[in-house]
């Protein structure tokens, strides 16, 4: 696994947390 796919992921979890906080409020 690449350093820089690793972090894609990570962004994309990021992002994806943001939208489920979103969410619950």
């Amino acid at each position: 696994v690449d350093r820089a796919d690793i972090d894609e992921i990570i962004e994309e979890h990021l992002k994806a947390g943001r939208l489920v906080e979103r969410l619950r409020i």
